[in-house]
């Protein structure tokens, strides 16, 4: 029976390493993204992505960005996008 917990434990510790590692990449890959938008709709949705991978694991980082999409969906006028930064931001202070 110790061997089954050891066993299970051991799956479990390498799927979360490989989920952590999955979300950075993918993060990694949305910042790149960022610097490379063709206009401020493009920058704002990928702000509330950033925003929504790093809400659980980075909420600091994750609040930055969705201050970012927030300012930016004012400056536009962008309806939606005042919405999702303000909905990811209730996210992140309520922990969820």
């Amino acid at each position: 029976m110790k061997f089954f917990h050891k066993h299970l434990l051991s799956i479990f510790l390498q799927t979360c390493l490989i989920l952590s590692n999955q979300a950075q990449t993918n993060t990694d890959s949305l910042e790149l993204s960022l610097e490379f938008a063709e206009n401020q709709k493009n920058k704002i949705e990928i702000l509330l992505k950033l925003s929504s991978e790093l809400k659980n694991c980075d909420p600091d980082k994750a609040l930055t960005f969705a201050e970012k999409a927030y300012m930016f969906s004012k400056a536009e006028n962008y309806d939606e996008g005042i919405l999702n930064s303000i909905i990811i931001k209730a996210y992140i202070y309520i922990g969820v």
